[in-house]
């Protein structure tokens, strides 16, 4: 085992594919193949699941990648001591998107501040795929959209958004501010998608009520279903605070379904395993001061 076969398992868990991670590091295929043959030989089982051209990590693998990041990088530290650099420290943030949306900037600043000689990575994605992420050590700290379950993860909850019903002033339903379940259900829905702690929230809310949303449209892009609800295509459900100032301006109009309110908390988490250094206990007090300045939660 090198290092050299270290850097290429994790572009490939990264990029869950060879020829995707061939690329990344400016090698080729049959390199990227042979390293983690040799390194599935070491370990006496495999690392990787080959499903066609796509790759997944086993528990194995997972296990295995959540030492390899910290190696390679103790590795790089070591390296540029020996070479008289003076070392950076790296702290990788994951962030879902409607956070990312209204606090997450003033976070980066503050802490960019308050720490000038460390590097801030942020990833933003789906709820899912930020879990997945920290759980795997590719973040450090993540703030994640709604429940966090995994038993991988310490979570606390640092705020929440309150979702709001959206609809077009054309709209009839717009004349009311509480709709009743049944005539929120016959609009055509624009909604997040899937896996998205925004569609969570609203699909577990449905569900304790033996009903179910089926969506016209559904897309990643908040805007996106803002735009169409704008132009009278259907409602939505969005958070309130994404979707105040269209409201405030009269281009949007704010509903709730009669006895359903829908919450979604938002959690600060790390790795169980992951020791809470000063960046990182400053990324959390950032979020909750943040949070509470933006949404007044």
């Amino acid at each position: 085992m090198n290092l050299r076969q270290l850097e290429i398992f994790k572009a490939v868990c990264e990029e869950t594919s060879f020829s995707k991670a061939a690329e990344k590091l400016h090698v080729t295929q049959p390199a990227v193949s042979q390293a983690v043959a040799l390194l599935e030989a070491e370990a006496g089982s495999p690392l990787f699941e080959r499903i066609g051209k796509k790759v997944s990590v086993t528990e194995n693998g997972r296990l295995f990648a959540l030492k390899v990041s910290e190696l390679i990088e103790k590795y790089k530290e070591a390296e540029n001591v020996l070479h008289g650099k003076k070392i950076k420290q790296t702290v990788r943030l994951g962030c879902c998107i409607t956070i990312a949306n209204t606090f997450l900037p003033a976070v980066m600043k503050r802490f960019t501040a308050l720490f000038p000689d460390v590097s801030l990575e942020v990833g933003i994605e789906i709820a899912g795929n930020v879990r997945e992420k920290l759980c795997d050590g590719r973040f450090d700290m993540a703030l994640i959209e709604g429940a966090v379950t995994d038993a991988a993860l310490y979570a606390e909850p640092f705020s929440f958004f309150e979702l709001s019903v959206i609809a077009s002033p054309d709209n009839p339903l717009s004349e009311n501010r509480e709709i009743s379940l049944d005539a929120f259900l016959k609009q055509p829905l624009l909604l997040r998608e899937k896996g998205s702690s925004i569609r969570t929230v609203l699909d577990s809310a449905l569900y304790l009520r033996h009903r179910e949303a089926l969506p016209v449209m559904t897309s990643v892009n908040s805007q996106a279903i803002i735009e169409a609800v704008k132009a009278n295509v259907g409602i939505s459900v969005l958070p309130r605070v994404i979707v105040n100032r269209d409201a405030e301006k009269g281009r949007l109009r704010l509903l709730s379904v009669r006895d359903m309110p829908l919450i979604n908390e938002n959690f600060w988490a790390v790795r169980k395993d992951k020791k809470l250094t000063a960046p990182l206990k400053a990324l959390r007090d950032l979020a909750k001061s943040a949070a509470k300045e933006r949404t007044g939660v």
